[in-house]
């Protein structure tokens, strides 16, 4: 407890770090993460409510289209469902745990010296999610928490629900959800933006010398801002890192996601299928890299 201590230290001493960490994180939740996902999570409650069981690819098409955490709370659902339980969770945590593609072609392609390599880092990220399920569905074993799911006839017989009711129950349970996003991406920028300090003030002319260190320190911990900082330091661009980066998620997507699966799969395990994804993105990319180079 002794670190908790010195790190809430820390925060009073470099208050204006820590307050312009906040403001930063905030204003990319208010801009970029909130207009996408709150709509996302709203339609992942009516389907929790109003939709049947669905079909494993109109799942992975739904998570493709809204990203992470969205993703992490459809699967949640169908793990509550019993529809996805046993040695298929773990597999379909690999295949739907992605980015936005808004912030692949948007956010990160109009950065890009050309614009289209944001579509090459979205394909490399999709391939790699379904590269990283496959390889967890030959080789992992079911160790979840609960590998079984409920029991589907345990439980009770659901009666028809009209979207009035619904709508209201989706738009209560989303508010929190999206309180616990912004907080995520606040602390996890907060720890950055000090680590950032630290490195300066102990070894000034090395972090002057190696500014991608930093930013890519800043990506692991939270990839909205490490990867506009990647690139800031970069004058030509690294993709294969940048898309491996990315599909890694940074500990601060990772933490959102586990505000969802964390019944359902292990920390450790959830962190290396992020792992495995991000390494998996590296080598389609630098591969497409070499084949498409006019996408650079």
């Amino acid at each position: 407890m002794a670190w908790l201590f010195g790190l809430a230290a820390l925060m009073l001493l470099d208050s204006g770090t820590v307050l312009n960490a906040v403001n930063g994180a905030a204003g990319v939740f208010v801009r970029s993460v909130m207009p996408a996902l709150f709509p996302m999570m709203v339609l992942n409650g009516l389907c929790a409510r109003l939709g049947g069981r669905e079909q494993r690819w109109m799942t992975v098409c739904f998570c493709w289209l809204s990203g992470s955490p969205a993703s992490a709370q459809r699967l949640e659902g169908l793990w509550k469902r019993g529809e996805v339980a046993g040695r298929e969770l773990l597999p379909m945590a690999a295949v739907t745990g992605v980015m936005s593609p808004l912030f692949f072609v948007g956010s990160l392609g109009s950065r890009l010296p050309n614009p289209a390599g944001g579509w090459l880092l979205l394909t490399a990220h999709w391939l790699g999610a379904l590269a990283a399920a496959g390889l967890i569905r030959r080789f992992s074993r079911p160790q979840t928490t609960n590998p079984v799911g409920p029991k589907k006839e345990t439980l009770p017989e659901s009666e028809p629900v009209s979207l009035l009711t619904a709508l209201p129950d989706s738009l209560r349970q989303a508010g929190p959800a999206l309180l616990a996003v912004c907080g995520a991406m606040m602390l996890f920028s907060i720890l950055a933006a000090l680590f950032r300090q630290g490195l300066s003030a102990l070894l000034p002319g090395w972090a002057a010398a190696h500014p991608e260190f930093p930013a890519i320190l800043w990506a692991v911990l939270e990839i909205g801002g490490g990867a506009h900082a990647l690139l800031d330091v970069s004058a030509a661009p690294d993709l294969p890192l940048l898309c491996a980066l990315c599909s890694f998620g940074g500990l601060s997507i990772l933490m959102q996601n586990l505000l969802f699966l964390g019944k359902s799969i292990r920390p450790g395990r959830l962190l290396a299928c992020r792992l495995l994804h991000g390494a998996a993105a590296y080598g389609i990319c630098g591969l497409l890299v070499r084949l498409l180079p006019f996408f650079l």
